[in-house]
């Protein structure tokens, strides 16, 4: 399902993290889409647990998916569905590659799974300067409970989804994307831990 078309796991891959802002004590005031980003920018590496959720229209029961995530600010994202089956990705400015066997293979269809998941490594970093350029931004809520709503401004984009919509308080928590033919993509975002510094299997994972 990390693969709902290869358009939304790239946009997804974008989208990836909304870390912890930076802010101590109770946060009450309103908060800004500048200190979101720099929220989203403060850990170098992230770790934790996703379930996915695809509902596609005409379909009784959605589509579930379990595995793990590492996102690291200078690198990019990785993504490892465990259940129903095993697949890994690697999401990076490069675009979004699959692992096959002993190597990465880079996805050049640019459908809505890889649109999604470039969308997602975008949210996930807090790179809201290149979201800016595609979609609309509103922001509410304070630091420690926010929502950000995302509306597409392109053509393209426009024929793909209708909405985003990402919630979080210290970490981005869930992201819910709705796309143009009623399909829907959930991802929740559970045990999520801070790391100074990739493992050096999650390196090579990276670099190679």
């Amino acid at each position: 399902m990390l693969n709902l078309k290869a358009l939304g796991c790239a946009l997804l891959l974008s989208l990836t993290w909304l870390p912890h802002l930076a802010v101590a004590g109770v946060h009450t005031s309103p908060l800004t889409i500048t200190q979101l980003t720099t929220q989203l920018a403060t850990y170098p590496v992230i770790q934790g647990e996703l379930l996915q959720k695809k509902l596609v229209a005409g379909l009784p029961m959605p589509l579930v998916s379990e595995g793990k995530f590492t996102l690291a600010q200078s690198y990019g994202l990785l993504w490892q569905l465990e259940t129903p089956f095993v697949q890994r990705y690697r999401i990076n400015q490069q675009g979004v590659a699959l692992w096959q066997t002993d190597h990465w293979q880079l996805q050049t269809h640019q459908g809505a799974s890889q649109q999604q998941n470039r969308l997602l490594l975008a949210v996930l970093a807090g790179d809201y300067v290149q979201l800016s350029n595609d979609f609309e931004l509103s922001v509410s809520g304070t630091a420690d409970q926010w929502q950000l709503l995302l509306i597409p401004k392109t053509v393209i984009l426009k024929k793909i989804f209708s909405q985003i919509r990402i919630q979080g308080g210290e970490f981005v928590n869930q992201v819910r994307i709705s796309e143009v033919t009623g399909d829907v993509t959930e991802l929740n975002f559970n045990q999520q831990q801070v790391k100074d510094a990739l493992q050096d299997a999650e390196q090579h994972a990276f670099t190679q």
